[in-house]
């Protein structure tokens, strides 16, 4: 992925949360950053959807799953998207798990982009359904200040959303009270290191303090009352 003209630093942005991704031990495909001829930065990911000699694995994006097309891909929820993991995933709870987790990680870097297509199921040759790995994880509000809290909605909300929020959609998905609690927790207490990661990474200083204020604010909501 070169760097798009509209958001600057882009490749740098992604790189940069996928990184803060893989520290928290979410599923992450080798990635990183390749100097073009130009000079600038793209971002590279390995496909997650290719095994052997390319032999493909099937995957399937949540607006194809749910039956809808592609630019309707901002038309459902985050309650149908877990629901859709719990009804075909092979491990339906540790999946969710990940997925819980992800929604955190996505809000706390303010990510308002994770629509249907950017959740999907794998279906590898025995069948077993999985979450697919993180992919197109950037914090969007950077660029866009006056952007939502989230892509898709979760219990009716997209704005103004508080831990009370997270842990009532925990609720909803039955998981249980203490592993969402721990899920919530885990990025609470990342968050010095994702700072630290911000001021280390490759993004302009502009970018990096609106990243690490759009991080502050957002775990500040996410804090036990």
């Amino acid at each position: 992925k070169p760097e798009p003209n509209e958001f600057p630093e882009l490749p740098l942005n992604e790189n940069l949360c996928m990184n803060i991704a893989q520290e928290l031990k979410m599923k992450v495909p080798p990635h990183g950053l390749f100097k073009m001829a130009d000079g600038k930065l793209a971002y590279v990911i390995k496909r997650f959807d290719r095994i052997g000699n390319n032999e493909k694995i099937h995957k399937e994006d949540m607006a194809q799953i749910l039956n809808l097309s592609p630019d309707a891909k901002y038309s459902s929820s985050l309650e149908a998207v877990g629901n859709a993991i719990k009804k075909n995933s092979a491990n339906p709870y540790l999946d969710l798990f990940d997925f819980f987790q992800r929604i955190l990680l996505n809000f706390a870097i303010g990510n308002g982009d994770m629509h249907l297509k950017n959740w999907s199921l794998l279906t590898p040759a025995d069948g077993r359904n999985s979450l697919a790995p993180c992919y197109d994880f950037v914090s969007s509000k950077i660029y866009l200040p006056d952007e939502e809290d989230l892509a898709l909605p979760l219990g009716g909300k997209k704005n103004k959303l508080e831990r009370k929020d997270f842990e009532d959609f925990a609720d909803y998905l039955e998981m249980d009270s203490k592993a969402a609690s721990n899920a919530i927790d885990s990025i609470v207490d990342f968050k010095d290191s994702i700072l630290t990661m911000i001021k280390s990474s490759f993004l302009s200083p502009i970018y990096q303090d609106r990243f690490e204020e759009i991080v502050q604010e957002r775990v500040r909501r996410l804090e036990s009352r």
